[in-house]
């Protein structure tokens, strides 16, 4: 009994066996790099208080009283608490 796959919908251009091809595979790479640049544009360590203001994802440390911390810190100085 032959095994069937399912085709994972990744709204990639497939030819008519159903492959894609490496170019689309880099196209589509290339395509999500650029939009988690833009979501979330800057290092995982640096933190952004002394860009001043932003628009950014912030979270709430419950740890840390409840303060905002943003996408950076959230990361490099709050990794294991809770947020």
């Amino acid at each position: 009994m032959a095994t069937k796959f399912a085709y994972l919908d990744t709204g990639l251009t497939r030819d008519s066996e159903g492959e894609v091809s490496i170019q689309t595979l880099i196209d589509s790479s290339d395509a999500l790099a650029e939009e988690a640049r833009e979501v979330l544009p800057y290092s995982f360590d640096e933190c952004t208080y002394s860009k001043g203001y932003l628009r950014q994802a912030i979270w709430s440390c419950i740890d840390c009283g409840e303060k905002g911390v943003c996408y950076g810190c959230s990361i490099s100085c709050h990794a294991g608490k809770l947020i």
